[in-house]
């Protein structure tokens, strides 16, 4: 799901943290930049930036979209995507849950 404007590297951080003395990978976003290209991005790349937000916080999408910026599903021309997200947070559902 990555476009021009929305690289992956530039929206998801990863950084290390310790947790009990044992250290991992702390997977969180990049507001700061979000929030930057939110307003120049396509209808369909609002929709998938606002599903990936929705499993973080579920009011973080109404500070950076209007409802009638994101279309309704059928308007979506490749499913694959979708359903690749989909699965996605099917197996790792907390991915998003404790960020900072």
């Amino acid at each position: 799901m990555e476009t021009p404007l929305l690289k992956f590297e530039d929206c998801i951080l990863i950084r290390e943290s310790a947790v009990f003395e044992k250290k991992t990978s702390v997977v969180g976003f990049n507001f700061e930049h979000i929030k930057k290209v939110s307003a120049s991005i396509s209808s369909s790349e609002k929709l998938y930036l606002s599903m990936l937000l929705q499993q973080y916080n579920t009011s973080i999408n109404s500070d950076l979209f209007n409802s009638n910026d994101i279309p309704m599903l059928v308007s979506i021309a490749s499913n694959e995507k979708i359903h690749l997200f989909l699965h996605v947070m099917s197996i790792y559902p907390h991915l998003f849950n404790g960020m900072m």
